[in-house]
């Protein structure tokens, strides 16, 4: 594994990691504060493409989707991939995460953030969902794991709820 990135932003330094296997990608990790937050590997990829894929199962025709916490942008890519879809709003409080996806997405016509229908806001998840008028056929996210700081506001009973009202 070595380091490709590093990131300072307002609130957190970021780094991003690379693991090959001969030559080959096996996955990128991405850690903030010292922590791990997400990977690209193929069990994290499994996981976060259901985020996109599961709510299809209940509304086959959606239109626009909502994506709260970028992380790497496998969620982004399953949703970028998902038929149907005519706008997908993601939405992220760090400006430097989302500008990593140029480098974790070599390629340019891989990078979900890249897909016309993609429409990028930097600002906290709930802050979004409370000033939006916007609603939406499909609410997926991406939030680390509610033990670091300020994310556990993505896991209360009122984010939910402010999720649910956005909701067609």
């Amino acid at each position: 594994t070595k380091i490709v990135a590093v990131r300072e932003g307002r609130s957190e330094t970021i780094v991003l990691m690379r693991r090959d296997d001969y030559g080959q990608l096996l996955e990128h990790r991405l850690v903030t504060n010292g922590f791990s937050m997400t990977a690209s590997d193929m069990r994290a990829m499994r996981y976060m493409n259901l985020y996109a894929w599961w709510p299809r199962i209940f509304v086959p025709e959606q239109k626009p989707a909502l994506l709260i916490s970028y992380g790497l942008g496998n969620t982004a890519a399953a949703l970028v991939e998902t038929q149907g879809l005519e706008r997908i709003d993601v939405v992220d409080i760090s400006r430097e995460i989302l500008e990593l996806a140029d480098v974790v997405f070599a390629d340019p016509e891989d990078n979900p953030l890249n897909d016309p229908r993609v429409h990028v806001y930097i600002e906290d998840g709930r802050h979004f969902l409370q000033v939006t008028d916007r609603r939406y056929d499909v609410i997926t996210g991406e939030p680390p794991p509610p033990k670091y700081a300020g994310v556990v506001n993505l896991y209360t009973r009122e984010y939910f709820q402010l999720v649910h009202d956005r909701l067609t």
